[in-house]
């Protein structure tokens, strides 16, 4: 193997080491990034429970026979909703014929 030769593949694996460092770079700033989005979504989580676990605990509190489970009154609300959303298609269907 000539000097020439040797000098080219040399440069050749330097590129090569600098291309794999610069991805490497890169892949360690997208894993921190992701990291930090999973913290926060943790956090998000975690609030998200406290806070339900804050209601639950209200609701058992007011206790009186007439108060509805959490699990009720969001299904109730899901109901009213999907009403509303069936109203107002039959509306706009109603207007697109006319």
């Amino acid at each position: 193997m000539s000097l020439q030769s040797y000098d080219a593949l040399i440069a050749t694996l330097d590129a090569e080491a600098a291309t794999m460092q610069s991805k490497i770079t890169e892949t360690e700033r997208a894993i921190h990034t992701l990291e930090q989005e999973w913290q926060e979504l943790q956090l998000e989580y975690e609030r998200s429970q406290m806070l339900l676990e804050k209601a639950n605990e209200e609701m058992s509190a007011a206790g009186s026979a007439g108060q509805l489970s959490l699990k009720e009154t969001l299904s109730q609300q899901i109901l009213e909703q999907e009403t509303i959303s069936k109203r107002l298609l039959e509306e706009k269907n109603k207007a697109d014929q006319q």
